[in-house]
């Protein structure tokens, strides 16, 4: 792989090293280093779809059986509209606290109450669904979603509070990734719609882990998100 071929590592904590003894400064320069890494033209070609949404799925999009779905909660919704969740083997939801959106009413503003209802519903009738709470206290979140975050949840469902830091990606984002690939050796697809140097960076760490794994990255576009399928050799 690119990354591990011009520095030499496999993963971000050994980078960081690296890149700190040679003066750059992850958090700050971040963007430069990308810029200037082999992979920067993978990052081209995906961020301008960053920016895109749809308002729906195309009449003819389906779930490839057997995969992981790492969805934002926008995409999730389109499939809402569509009621087309079935045929996951797994969904990973990631939701920003705070930003007004209900599962059940789209096109309203809701408390965080009515999501864990609606997300309780819908662990029910996905089975495995995890939600990721990202950068919970900065986003403002209120005492009863992070009391309940910080419970059970409800059976099927997996609320995973992830928080943004070095080395790029946090580490439990990290795990859940690597899970998913690991129980699902037809493939994993990996869906965010993230308008800033996150979506890149967790791409390139994907990429980076890749020859430790032994998996193959393709690129597809899909109508309200950014997919990338990793297909096992």
């Amino acid at each position: 792989m690119a990354l591990h071929a011009r520095y030499g590592h496999q993963n971000f904590d050994d980078l960081k090293e690296t890149l700190a003894a040679g003066g750059i400064d992850i958090d700050e320069d971040c963007r430069r280093w990308v810029s200037e890494c082999p992979l920067c033209q993978l990052k081209n070609a995906i961020t301008p779809w960053i920016y895109k949404r749809s308002e729906k799925l195309s009449a003819d999009w389906r779930p490839i059986k057997g995969t992981v779905w790492i969805v934002d909660i926008w995409f999730f919704k389109d499939l809402l509209a569509k009621a087309e969740t079935g045929g996951f083997r797994m969904m990973v939801i990631l939701y920003k606290p705070g930003a007004g959106f209900s599962l059940a009413y789209p096109a309203k503003e809701k408390d965080e109450a009515s999501l864990i209802d609606c997300m309780h519903y819908f662990a029910r009738w996905l089975g495995r669904l995890h939600l990721v709470c990202m950068d919970g206290e900065k986003a403002g979140t209120g005492t009863s979603f992070q009391s309940w975050l910080q419970g059970d949840g409800s059976p099927g469902l997996h609320p995973i509070e992830y928080r943004q830091g070095p080395p790029y990606v946090g580490k439990r984002l990290q795990a859940l990734v690597e899970r998913c690939i690991r129980s699902n050796w037809e493939g994993v697809a990996l869906l965010m719609s993230d308008p800033n140097h996150r979506f890149s960076l967790a791409v390139i760490h994907l990429v980076a882990i890749g020859e430790r794994w032994g998996y193959s990255c393709a690129f597809h576009r899909t109508a309200g998100s950014i997919p990338f399928t990793l297909t096992f050799q």
